[in-house]
C-alpha cells in the first residue's frame, strides 16, 4: 500500500461542547504515489477522526477512528495536545495543531 498519513501534522478542531463533554475532530493529509514520477508523492485528500473528552473524569473515547491510523497514534497525539493546552489555559481551545519532527 502506497498511501500514507501525514501524521506529523494534525489539525484539531472543537466540534461540540456542553456541560458534560467536549468533542474534537482531528485530521491530517493523506498522500499517495504520483503516477507521473517514479519516486514522488502527491496529496490526495484528508482523513478525519472524532473523539470525546468527559469533562468530569477527563476520560476520552474514540468515537470515529481515523482511516489509516491503525495504531491510533494520530488520536493519541491529538488527545495529548488538547489535554496539555487545557491544563495550561483551563479551557478547551477551539482550534489547535500538533506538529512533530
Amino acid at each position: 500500500m502506497s498511501k500514507r498519513l501525514e501524521s506529523q501534522c494534525l489539525y484539531i478542531q472543537k466540534d461540540i461542547e456542553n456541560n458534560e463533554y467536549v468533542d474534537y475532530l482531528f485530521s491530517c493529509d493523506i498522500w499517495d504515489k504520483d503516477p507521473r514520477f517514479k519516486k514522488k508523492f502527491m496529496k490526495i485528500g484528508e482523513v478525519k477522526g472524532l473523539f470525546r473528552i468527559d469533562k468530569l473524569t477527563y476520560d476520552s473515547t474514540l468515537l470515529y477512528p481515523m482511516e489509516g491510523d491503525s495504531f491510533n497514534h494520530c488520536y493519541q497525539n491529538a488527545l495529548t495536545k488538547v489535554l496539555n493546552v487545557y491544563n495550561e489555559k483551563k479551557q478547551y481551545s477551539s482550534k489547535l495543531a500538533f506538529h512533530s519532527g
